[in-house]
């Protein structure tokens, strides 16, 4: 019997409590248009029915694979969990929750396949869109990308946005310094210092139809806030460039 071919793209759903969540989602992704792809379904130590979910899915589609995160429950390690499992030649994180737009999946793979290292999905450049959320979260990510962007020179308006595809090879493989969701930013941060060709995409971001958000705003301020003063630090060190970096930076 031949070996099945290994897929090109491996997405990974970080879920803990999403049982209402995860079918829809599932099937967006799957009336898709996309290259030979994986679903790797993480389970972050839910309480509820996801991993019966999952597992009800997986036997649905093929291309899905319930995992279950074995460390501490965290949104870092959930995704990093799924990372290790996957199998594709491009790796990108996706919410349970289907804010992200599968439809920019397959831009995001022409932008790796076109040689870029991470295609950033973003809802601040042209095109791109976010629909609904608290206008405090907004004005936060949109500022962010705006400062980030003019201090570190990373070629994307949305550096906060988890929805970032990574070549094999350039994707985060440490739990970050950082924490909360404010990984995502380390984590584009940490590839684009260390060499790695960045790109954005358009997208459209919408807020859940069902569930509840893990997004705390003011507790996420502090921790952006730790990865900006990171930031800033290594480029008025003169650093630039080269080398890996602590979300942290100086800070004990």
């Amino acid at each position: 019997m031949p070996t099945q071919a290994p897929p090109k793209l491996s997405i990974v759903i970080p879920a803990r409590n999403e049982q209402d969540s995860l079918t829809p989602t599932v099937e967006a992704i799957e009336r898709t248009p996309l290259p030979p792809h994986e679903i790797v379904i993480v389970d972050d130590h839910s309480t509820d029915s996801t991993w019966q979910v999952a597992s009800a899915l997986a036997g649905r589609f093929p291309a899905v694979r319930p995992v279950r995160n074995p460390g501490p429950g965290s949104f870092a390690r959930a995704i990093l969990a799924g990372f290790a499992e996957a199998r594709g030649e491009a790796l990108v994180p996706m919410m349970a929750d289907l804010c992200d737009d599968p439809r920019s999946l397959a831009a995001m793979w022409d932008g790796i396949a076109a040689g870029a290292d991470v295609a950033c999905g973003s809802r601040y450049m042209h095109g791109g869109r976010k629909v609904g959320g608290p206008p405090v979260k907004s004005l936060l990510s949109r500022a962010l990308g705006h400062l980030v962007r003019w201090l570190t020179g990373v070629p994307t308006w949305d550096a906060t946005n988890a929805f970032k595809m990574y070549r094999r090879g350039w994707e985060p493989r440490q739990v970050p310094r950082a924490g909360g969701f404010a990984i995502s930013l380390e984590w584009v941060l940490a590839a684009w210092f260390a060499g790695a060709s960045v790109i954005e995409v358009p997208t459209t971001w919408l807020d859940r139809t069902a569930g509840s958000s893990h997004f705390r705003t003011w507790a996420a301020v502090g921790n952006y806030g730790r990865v900006l003063l990171a930031a800033a630090w290594r480029v008025l060190a003169g650093r630039g460039r080269g080398g890996p970096f602590d979300g942290r930076g100086p800070l004990p």
